[in-house]
């Protein structure tokens, strides 16, 4: 029989639990936005959500991130590589009609 993590209380195990909470929606992510003050004034506005208590665990994408520092490509200006172009072909192929 394994030997019992140490780490880990029954009052841990009685209390562990997951919840996820959206935030109110941000204003469209710009270069140069304060994008901690968007988060800080999303969590404000966002009814339960304050305040943050130890072992939260605020989750941001990158791509909102990208945006803010201006690390952005207008895609229209790129062109994709011969095998980029023979993988979305192949990929079509096996699609199916319904969908």
């Amino acid at each position: 029989m394994p030997a019992e993590d140490p780490r880990v209380t029954a009052d841990a195990e009685a209390v562990a639990r997951v919840e996820i909470l959206a935030l109110v929606p941000l204003p469209e992510i710009r270069p140069g936005d304060d994008l901690e003050a968007l988060i800080g004034d999303a969590l404000a506005a966002t009814p339960d959500a304050l305040p943050l208590e130890p072992g939260d665990v605020l989750v941001v994408t990158q791509k909102i991130v990208s945006k803010a520092e201006g690390a952005i490509v207008d895609l229209r200006t790129i062109s994709p590589r011969p095998e980029a172009v023979g993988a979305r072909a192949r990929s079509s192929a096996t699609r199916c009609s319904s969908w």
